[in-house]
């Protein structure tokens, strides 16, 4: 991967940390995948599908933890006052209510999502993309991505790509394509051979 600087020459493009790390995961789940590998856009049952396991786990991991603190002040005799359990219930409620909307939000904006019925196949000699009435090639050593890998501790973590293609910025991860963050690993790692 280069860029054209203004006096006309190629350099190198700089990764951040993060960017090296995901590079490096993507590289070796890539070398775990035979080609072509193929990944389709999820349909609206299966998005609605995941809206509504991620509510739930969301909200059951904040009760879990707000019932850990309630049992700590319960049982013990130092923090057990009603002071205490005022601000542990004030508190419950200003994490808890905002938390429960974030993920409705979530949930209530991808209810209109309407599956574009994109296919992308990662072959060993480019990609192809299909959608629709539309059948597009693209070759790796043109290929222009953004990595999708939150850092945390200094470790990120490849979920998939930005893909910029002929039909719109392809999101290429698991919660917008089956199989999206294998077809991603594999466009990362073939692009890096095309350098």
């Amino acid at each position: 991967m280069g860029f054209v600087d203004g006096r006309g020459m190629e350099m190198e493009r700089q990764l951040s940390v993060g960017d090296r790390e995901a590079l490096r995961q993507a590289i070796s789940r890539a070398g775990e995948l035979p080609l072509p590998v193929t990944a389709r856009s999820l349909t609206a049952a299966e998005v609605a599908r995941v809206d509504r396991v991620l509510i739930p786990y969301g909200l059951g991991i904040f009760f879990f933890c707000f019932a850990l603190i309630l049992l700590l002040i319960l049982f013990d005799p130092d923090l057990r006052s009603p002071e205490n359990l005022a601000i542990f219930a004030v508190s419950a409620l200003l994490i808890g209510l905002p938390l429960w909307l974030l993920l409705r939000r979530g949930a209530r904006r991808r209810r209109d999502y309407r599956d574009p019925q994109i296919v992308v196949e990662v072959g060993e000699g480019g990609m192809t993309l299909r959608s629709p009435g539309r059948v597009d090639e693209l070759a790796y050593d043109g290929a222009d991505f953004t990595f999708f890998a939150p850092v945390l501790k200094g470790r990120a973590a490849f979920l998939g790509i930005a893909l910029e293609s002929p039909l719109h910025t392809l999101r290429l991860d698991d919660r917008w394509f089956k199989s999206g963050s294998a077809a991603a690993a594999a466009i990362v790692s073939k692009c890096e051979d095309a350098g």
